[in-house]
């Protein structure tokens, strides 16, 4: 909520339905709210909008295909900031 309170706009990926309509749920109503995009799909094989800022909690199976796609296709302005997570 707190990006969605300083970003211009905000387009989200998330791949569980259960997240999505938990999502919607919080940020229905609030200011903030025509802000947000939310795409519910596999991020892999989502068309997305170019954009200048990425920020992830990206899974770590599939980070380099992320990474790739976002750094070679999307991303304008060569910023990338990402969070990788390992479960052992």
């Amino acid at each position: 909520m707190k990006l969605l309170e300083i970003a211009k706009r905000v387009v989200a990926v998330e791949y569980d339905p259960r997240m999505v309509q938990e999502l919607l749920k919080r940020v229905q109503g609030t200011p903030q709210a025509h802000r947000l995009t939310l795409i519910q799909g596999d991020f892999l094989k989502t068309q997305l909008p170019y954009f200048d800022l990425c920020v992830a909690n990206v899974p770590y199976q599939i980070s380099s295909a992320i990474v790739f796609k976002v750094s070679f296709k999307y991303l304008r302005s060569g910023d990338l900031a990402t969070l990788y997570t390992k479960w052992f």
